[in-house]
């Protein structure tokens, strides 16, 4: 493959990529997020450590990283629907990376 071949490749898969993460976060139950997110997160994880200037998340990809890290690390056995779940939760409650310009 060429360079120039896989240039395009990586462009391609790098849109695909985001276009199936936006098509699940448009499904994602920022409701049910809440609710996972209160229940499995809210014990460690204030409110504050969203809201403080030097939060590690800086885009809605690290949200979404950072939810299945910690899904992971505590065992809490969440697939993609509840890890977008709590993303969508986190980015429309705390962050607001996944809203587009009006």
């Amino acid at each position: 493959m060429t360079n120039k071949n896989a240039g395009v490749a990586g462009a391609f898969m790098l849109s695909l990529a985001a276009l199936l993460f936006a098509s699940a976060a448009a499904s994602a139950d920022s409701g049910r997020g809440k609710l996972l997110y209160e229940n499995q997160c809210s014990g460690c994880h204030e409110s504050t450590v969203h809201i403080r200037d030097d939060h590690k998340a800086r885009s809605i990809t690290d949200i979404r990283a950072a939810v299945l890290r910690w899904s992971e690390t505590q065992k809490l056995n969440w697939g993609p629907a509840e890890i977008d779940d709590v993303t969508e939760y986190l980015d429309e409650s705390f962050y607001h990376y996944g809203r587009t310009q009006d």
